[in-house]
């Protein structure tokens, strides 16, 4: 899906900030959102508990009108994650500054990797592009869904080693996983099928 919808500036960010993410870039973003006049910010860091889904609950009654990540993937994935799980489909609009290891997403979508632009263009008009979303229960990905092999590398990178390696990590992870990772054997439904 590629239709891009034209949205004014938000009045009111509700942003969610992993502060470790990609080597402790995500403090850089609370540093900046802390100096901003406008838009109003409710500002909210992530802890390894955090709920997502209540700190978004609490900033759309007290009138959020766009939700600003900021972190890698995988709390991109979350914030999503947790807005999909109070709203349904209906998501409300999500800026994204990708200040994670790999931010494979970002590359996806054409979003730029240095803080200052990406804050700029998370919080300036745009458009609002539509894309898909894969649910698996009650969590969804912006970008896919894994198992076996590639869900083992990803799930056994520790943030100490994104932190010292940085995306070398998974490399690492990889070859690592290379050694007891078995072929599994899978039965898919997709869309009821």
């Amino acid at each position: 899906m590629s239709d891009l919808t034209p949205i004014e500036a938000p009045k009111h960010v509700l942003a969610i900030i992993n502060p470790a993410s990609g080597s402790k870039r995500g403090q850089l973003v609370i540093e900046r959102l802390k100096k901003l006049d406008e838009p109003r910010v409710t500002l909210h860091v992530t802890t390894p508990d955090f709920d997502f889904t209540g700190a978004i609950e609490r900033g759309l009654a007290d009138g959020a009108d766009r939700i600003l990540v900021a972190g890698g993937d995988g709390t991109l994935m979350e914030g999503v994650t947790g807005a999909y799980r109070l709203v349904g489909h209906e998501l409300p609009p999500f800026s994204w500054v990708p200040t994670g290891t790999g931010n494979v997403v970002s590359g996806f979508l054409g979003l730029p990797h240095r803080i200052d632009q990406a804050i700029k263009l998370a919080l300036g008009p745009g458009a609002i592009r539509r894309i898909d979303l894969a649910r698996v229960g009650d969590r969804v990905s912006v970008l896919r869904v894994s198992t076996g092999f590639e869900a083992e590398t990803a799930h056994n990178v520790t943030r100490e080693d994104k932190d010292r390696y940085g995306l070398l990590a998974y490399g690492i992870s990889a070859l690592k996983s290379l050694r007891t990772t078995r072929p599994p054997e899978y039965l898919i439904s997709l869309d009821g099928q």
